[in-house]
């Protein structure tokens, strides 16, 4: 869906790159705040960076099984770091930080506790969750507790 969103920068002629002459360049018309020219779509790198992110997230949660966040924490560390690199691409106006900028940091920040979500939680939950669903939790607590009062030959 993220990956989808991205077009309508397209559509409105924004946050796009620095200028450039490759084959698949923005072609921007003059507006109020931009100069006419052919710049990077950087929403189409970052469409395709997003579609790249859902793939690695599928994957990676069938070969190590992620649960308890771990997929949802891998997507937000993968995203951020595509929009750290993307955001250097970027000509528009933006707050600056230490040279930085603030969506710079910002990716920073959240890609650390990402990460750092994913270790830990990694170490104190290891696996996926058993039940997730609270309803199938019940029915599975009644199902054994019927299943031990018939083990038992007693009633409930």
């Amino acid at each position: 869906a993220q990956a989808i969103g991205r077009w309508g920068n397209w559509f409105n002629q924004e946050l796009y790159g620095k200028p450039t002459d490759l084959p698949w360049a923005l072609e921007i018309s003059e507006g109020p705040n931009r100069v006419a020219g052919t710049y990077h779509p950087t929403f189409l790198y970052e469409s395709l960076w997003c579609i790249g992110v859902a793939l690695l997230v599928i994957w990676a949660d069938r070969r190590f099984k992620l649960g308890h966040g771990r997929a949802f924490a891998l997507y937000v560390a993968a995203y951020c770091a595509g929009r750290a690199w993307i955001e250097y691409m970027r000509v528009d106006e933006a707050h600056h930080i230490l040279g930085l900028r603030l969506n710079v940091w910002t990716a920073i920040i959240v890609f650390a506790l990402a990460v750092a979500y994913i270790v830990i939680s990694a170490r104190l939950r290891p696996g996926r969750e058993e039940i997730v669903e609270p309803d199938k939790a019940a029915e599975a607590a009644a199902a054994a507790e019927k299943k031990d009062d018939d083990a038992d030959g007693t009633d409930a």
